[in-house]
């Protein structure tokens, strides 16, 4: 099974993305989970509505924390 880092398996997200509450949380764990599956990041971006560089962002924070500078 793929894992976008230690400690989220794809099957976590899903889990996560399904069962959250809060409509901002669950668009941006939907985006990681598809990005996690494999989709490419326009597709992803055309299917949780963001800019393709808003669906990118989450996605470098969970894989790689250090590589953005705030």
């Amino acid at each position: 099974m793929a894992h976008v880092a230690d400690h989220l398996s794809v099957s976590a997200l899903e889990q996560q993305y399904r069962s959250c509450t809060d409509v901002t949380a669950a668009r941006h764990l939907q985006a990681i989970w598809l990005l996690a599956k494999g989709h490419a990041s326009a597709e992803v971006a055309a299917t949780v509505s963001y800019a393709r560089r808003w669906v990118e962002i989450p996605w470098v924070r969970l894989v790689a924390p250090c590589s953005l500078a705030e």
